[in-house]
């Protein structure tokens, strides 16, 4: 284990370097908020049939419904937000390098060699893509002269798609044909608990980052309004 410098919100985070991060999403939820008007929720075509029966079948008004479809599309793009929260803050622990947007993986500890390609949820991926995220990672750790030859990969699913820990070998399967990609113990899956504590040390991390984040955007965003111990419940049911 290593512990950070003048931290006082986790052990393995120095708390500037949470502070930062935290601040930053706040403001690209907020950006994502002032710029999704009327006309820009527009921009992809929405389903009229679905918006009638969703009124019909869930008993609410057009402005409702027009409401609950804004707050869809604000959640879908701060899901992508979040997922780069993740690897930020991760790249921050000792060791670890964000390789930032646009490169071929997203993390990487060279003294652990140990490459990641992170996602914020199991499905953010579609079934028929997963095949090429496996080709991405056998690309880099396979190849006799890459530059990350020998190093272990992970597909990370930070939102499983059960209260479950695991770190299997990662063998998505061929939509088409039903058959399995080979399994190979350099390339794997893990959820974002196990990842945490891997990158860390810390077999809680990532528990302890979500306690203390209520005390972060407080103290990023003093009028934020935290439900504590409804959202503790939610923890509870995704990750048990």
């Amino acid at each position: 284990m290593t512990t950070a410098n003048n931290s006082s919100y986790v052990p393995f985070l120095k708390d500037a370097d949470l502070e930062k991060e935290v601040r930053a999403l706040l403001e690209k939820a907020k950006a994502i908020q002032n710029k999704l008007d009327d006309e820009k929720m527009h921009k992809n075509v929405i389903d009229p049939f679905g918006s009638l029966i969703e009124q019909a079948g869930f008993d609410i008004d057009y402005n409702e419904w027009f409401k609950n479809e804004r707050t869809r599309q604000m959640q879908k793009s701060l899901a992508n937000a979040i997922g780069e929260f993740h690897q930020k803050i991760i790249g921050h622990i000792d060791g670890w390098q964000d390789l930032g947007t646009g490169k071929v993986v997203d993390l990487v500890h060279e003294d652990k060699k140990i490459i990641a390609e992170v996602k914020n949820k199991h499905n953010t991926v579609t079934a028929s893509k997963l095949m090429d995220v496996y080709d991405i990672l056998e690309g880099q750790v396979m190849p006799k002269n890459g530059i990350y030859r020998g190093y272990t990969s992970y597909l990370v699913q930070i939102i499983p798609a059960a209260p479950e820990r695991y770190d299997d070998t990662f063998t998505p399967s061929n939509t088409k044909t039903g058959t399995k990609k080979p399994q190979n113990d350099k390339i794997r899956r893990i959820d974002g608990y196990s990842f945490y504590a891997l990158a860390s040390g810390y077999p809680d991390a990532y528990r302890m980052i979500f306690a203390t984040l209520p005390k972060v955007i407080k103290k990023c965003n003093p009028s934020a309004q935290i439900s504590t111990s409804e959202i503790n419940a939610l923890f509870k049911r995704a990750y048990g």
